[in-house]
Parts: C-alpha cells; structure tokens; sequence
C-alpha cells in the first residue's frame, strides 16, 4: 500500500533497496495521514559490494516536484552507516518524523549512495516511490505546519 508504481528507479546497483514500511501511530501503511502525526519509515537495503559510508537519503516532495524536505545518514549523523558496509549485508534504516505537511499529496523519494573520493556515487535511488497523502486541515495553510501559537493582549 502506498508503492507508485510509477517510481523512477536508477543507479549502478552496488547496493539496492529492497523494500520499505510505512506506519502512523501503529496503522502500517496509511492511506491517510493527519498533519503533525508521527510516521515511522523503515527502509530495507542490502550490498552487493563493499561499500565506505554509504548515504541514506529521504526526500520528501509534493505533486508537483517541490522538494519540501530531505536529509541524509550523513547531514543526521547516523553513526551505523560511518563504517565499511560489506558485500551481501543487509541493513534496516530506521526514520521517524513528524508529518506536519499540508494537505495534499506527496511523494517520497529514497536513496543509497556512496562516496568515490570527493564524488557522491547513486547506487539505487527510487524517486517518489511511495505516495503520502495528508487529509484535511483546518489549523493552517501552506505547506508546511510550523506549529504557529498566537495571542493577542489589550494595547
């Protein structure tokens, strides 16, 4: 549930992603989130060679290509993946996040990459593989929920 079909896959295959779980506050694969809600992303992935830091990215975007938020092993400093990841190991990247995305739709990218000195090597990126709608919303509007408090006292 939540698979687009219509994902776009590449990369030299050195390492491959090979599935994800999705789940909301205990319901596995939403069909619906509320904003602000707590998701839980797992993301299976395995070497086919040994690989030197590898990078997990998450990219989050909406329908229309907008990147609303990303980050990566490295810019969340995931000590697991600051080593020598060895040919045939699997690995499970454990991702919790706040939803607070506006309503609509939008897409979730994944990626495993590699470094080759200074370069950043893809070995399997899934773009917008997997579709995350957020229902309706009554507290703001935008795209992202900043969480805003307000008051007002007499002048």
């Amino acid at each position: 549930a939540g698979y687009n079909p219509h994902e776009y896959r590449w990369g030299d295959g050195l390492a491959t992603i090979l599935d994800y779980h999705l789940a909301a506050e205990g319901v596995e694969y939403p069909a619906v989130v509320a904003s602000g809600q707590p998701l839980r992303l797992g993301v299976s992935f395995r070497f086919q060679a040994d690989i030197f830091r590898p990078i997990l990215g998450v990219t989050i975007k909406t329908k229309e290509g907008i990147t609303v938020y990303g980050a990566n092993s490295e810019t969340l400093e995931v000590e697991a993946l600051r080593t020598v990841c060895r040919a045939g190991q699997a690995m499970i990247g454990e991702i919790a996040f706040a939803c607070r995305l506006a309503p609509g739709d939008y897409f979730i990218s994944l990626g495993i990459a590699g470094r080759q000195g200074e370069t950043i090597v893809p070995h399997d990126r899934r773009y917008d593989a997997i579709h995350l709608h957020v229902g309706p919303e009554r507290r703001f509007f935008g795209l992202a929920d900043l969480d805003m408090e307000m008051r007002a006292t007499p002048a």
